[in-house]
């Protein structure tokens, strides 16, 4: 089976003198992710991945700030710029009724009366929620709140996710 990775964020440059690197996040599960010990990956521009483990981490708002054990300087964080950091997916770090963002990405999108109204193209991760954004089949964009209340079932291996919408959402 191939190995599918998970975008963490991009690094978007140095942080100190001792090679720690800002990351902007793309990731809800970053205590998870950074996890001292953890590997993580980096893709250069040229597309090349490289393992590194994770020292230390923190965070303030989107941004991580990540030591990995390897990178200790300025100089060499500075390389690192623009590149992306990944993980491995592994469906064990998420409780049931969670999902993973690149899994909620061209489900077909059904109403109750299994009738196809449009295909998820987006997910956004708003302060209040995360909603999904469905271009419909009249190409119109409608915004859904990922909450039990719209969102009725989630069917992954079908490629489906049924809705409940309400006047005025379509």
């Amino acid at each position: 089976m191939e190995v599918e990775y998970l975008l963490l964020g991009c690094i978007i440059g140095p942080f100190g003198l001792d090679g720690t690197i800002k990351v902007y996040s793309k990731t809800n599960l970053a205590d998870i992710r950074y996890k001292k010990g953890n590997q993580v990956f980096i893709i250069d521009k040229e597309g090349n991945r490289s393992i590194h483990e994770i020292a230390n981490y923190r965070k303030t708002g989107n941004i991580d700030f990540v030591k990995l054990l390897d990178i200790n300087s300025i100089d060499e964080a500075e390389k690192l710029k623009g590149c992306s950091i990944e993980v491995v997916k592994n469906s064990n770090d998420l409780k049931e009724g969670q999902y993973f963002f690149s899994d909620l990405l061209d489900l077909d999108v059904y109403d109750e009366n299994e009738n196809l109204v449009g295909k998820i193209v987006e997910v956004m991760e708003l302060p209040a929620h995360i909603n999904l954004l469905m271009k419909s089949t009249k190409k119109k964009n409608v915004q859904i709140p990922f909450v039990k209340e719209f969102v009725r079932k989630v069917d992954i291996k079908e490629k489906r996710i049924y809705i409940h919408f309400i006047d005025g959402m379509l």
